[in-house]
């Protein structure tokens, strides 16, 4: 929950303290079973859709910013590169702000960005925690402008299929060809059992 913002002598948000760790730091020491990248999934996006719905795009979700707290739910942290759709934002369009390894191809070309960007950035943070990489690892980020990614089977080849097409399905280069919201992927994600 984010609880008050304001400027004093330079932009500040408050945020509810979340008593957990990081899924970056969880990735370091562990591996994540299918079973909790399907329940992680289902859960983070459940809470962009309600974010979303309330206007706002995170713009830079990853691993380092999602908080997996002692109960197992899950909290999105760090909300410094929001767009406020109903206000103005911290940063404007046209910016290149965000972790390049998870961005959307539309962000990194600082084109305006949707809900379907953090769809993308989603799918890209579910691809790692699947496969433990990116499609794009090793090459320079520019080429996301350029290509497809490769499937998440290539470096998860016993991933269950249908979590598979989920993941693949968010991080298409043309956004028209992603999840349309993060409710649809919510509703094929929350139809798979492992």
């Amino acid at each position: 929950k984010v609880y008050d913002m304001g400027c004093i002598t330079a932009p500040y948000f408050a945020m509810e303290y979340a008593d957990g760790e990081d899924l970056g730091t969880i990735m370091l020491d562990d591996n994540i079973s299918p079973d909790a990248v399907l329940e992680i999934g289902i859960q983070l996006a459940n809470a962009l859709q309600y974010a979303h719905t309330e206007g706002v795009y995170h713009r830079d979700i990853k691993p380092s910013n999602l908080m997996i707290t002692a109960e197992g739910l899950l909290k999105i942290v760090d909300f410094g590169l929001v767009k406020d759709t109903h206000a103005s934002s911290l940063t404007m369009d046209g910016t290149e702000l965000g972790s390049l390894r998870f961005m959307a191809p539309e962000q990194l070309a600082a084109a305006p960005v949707d809900a379907r960007s953090d769809v993308y950035s989603m799918g890209m943070t579910l691809y790692y925690l699947l496969s433990g990489a990116t499609p794009f690892d090793g090459h320079n980020p520019v080429v996301k402008l350029g290509q497809e990614p490769s499937s998440v089977l290539l470096h998860a080849p016993d991933a269950d299929k249908r979590l598979a097409f989920a993941i693949d399905r968010c991080i298409r280069k043309d956004a028209k060809n992603r999840w349309q919201s993060a409710r649809e992927l919510e509703d094929a994600l929350r139809a798979i059992s492992l």
